[in-house]
């Protein structure tokens, strides 16, 4: 007799509060909470010498473990479309203004509208961190709704603005939160720039707490196993950014045994 799969299922105890949503899904591995872990991956290949195979390479490997998506360089967006023609359900993503956000603003709209052109269907938008300690409040919301203009959700085109915690205090933060609210806007992305090792996991928590549902959060940090996943500041977070895409899908496959 076939033992139940529900028999099999490895609690991983997070806090006191057990699985409150569906972001809470690492909590408990089962079958279908492996799947949807997957799903909050996003496989990324930002290197400046990455080579088209590596591309290919990166669009295999998220259809065959079926993350959420992959990440490229504008440059890359096209051909990583023609990679997963086939696999539709695998999101496209790329960057705008990256890494500091300190251009003009009309080219951040020129190559948002290319960029949705080649196929990408998310968007990273880093936006002038400048304009926000000069207190230019006006013209950060005005450019804020500018961008959502440009995302379509019939379209499966979503824009989401980068928020850089190493330049941005709290207010700040949920200020430009606040101005995405309003404009529409209901993802962002929080970076503490490349290569990052040194989390403010506080104001992360603070943050997400603070911003419940109104708001998709996608981590811009190359998380890199499964115990990273599991740390409680990051339960509210939908996405995850990182290279380590593999190593954590086979790690997760062991709780399931």
């Amino acid at each position: 007799m076939k033992k139940n799969k529900e028999n099999k299922k490895k609690t991983i105890v997070l806090n006191q509060n057990g699985v409150s949503s569906q972001r809470d899904i690492l909590y408990n591995i089962g079958d279908v909470e492996y799947n949807m872990a997957l799903h909050r991956i996003e496989l990324t290949n930002l290197s400046p010498i990455a080579k088209l195979e590596d591309i290919k390479k990166l669009c295999q490997t998220a259809a065959s473990y079926k993350f959420y998506s992959v990440c490229v360089n504008p440059i890359y967006v096209r051909d990583a479309f023609d990679f997963l023609k086939k696999h539709n359900n695998i999101n496209i993503s790329t960057l705008v203004g990256y890494p500091l956000g300190e251009t003009f603003f009309q080219s951040k709209l020129f190559e948002l509208k290319k960029v949705f052109e080649a196929g990408a269907n998310m968007v990273d938008v880093y936006i002038a961190n400048s304009a926000i300690k000069n207190q230019a409040h006006q013209v950060v919301k005005q450019q804020i709704h500018k961008l959502a203009h440009l995302a379509d959700d019939k379209k499966n085109r979503r824009v989401r603005i980068v928020l850089d915690m190493r330049y941005l205090d709290m207010k700040e933060l949920l200020t430009i939160c606040g101005y995405c609210i309003d404009s529409g806007l209901h993802h962002i992305t929080l970076t503490e720039g490349v290569n990052s090792s040194n989390l403010n996991l506080q104001l992360i928590e603070k943050l997400c707490d603070a911003l419940g549902s109104q708001i998709k959060i996608k981590l811009n940090y190359n998380i890199r196993n499964v115990a990273e996943l599991k740390n409680p500041a990051f339960r509210n977070v939908d996405l995850f950014a990182t290279t380590h895409g593999v190593k954590i899908a086979e790690e997760l496959k062991q709780l399931l045994r």
